[in-house]
């Protein structure tokens, strides 16, 4: 399976969607690092994410959001899909 459907399976069994990280590890949510990413893993990893109640506009500890993420690498398929959850 992918990294997708093993997200999704840990979603489904009630893993939260939006936990963070550590403060000391950068406060970010799952969401973040899928937007970190920046490739197709990334957006379907952040749809499982969103589908499960992920908050788009949650910020890490610097103040960044999944998307200012997903613009810093470049990916625009998961700006405009954090753009359509925001």
């Amino acid at each position: 399976e992918g990294a997708a459907d093993v997200v999704g399976l840990l979603l489904d069994a009630g893993a939260d969607a939006n936990a963070a990280s550590l403060p000391a590890s950068g406060g970010g949510t799952a969401l973040h690092e899928a937007a970190r990413r920046g490739d197709a893993g990334g957006v379907e990893i952040a749809r499982a994410l969103l589908a499960h109640g992920a908050d788009p506009a949650r910020a890490d500890a610097s103040g960044a959001r999944a998307i200012d993420v997903a613009r810093a690498v470049g990916s625009e398929r998961l700006v405009r899909l954090l753009a359509e959850r925001s």
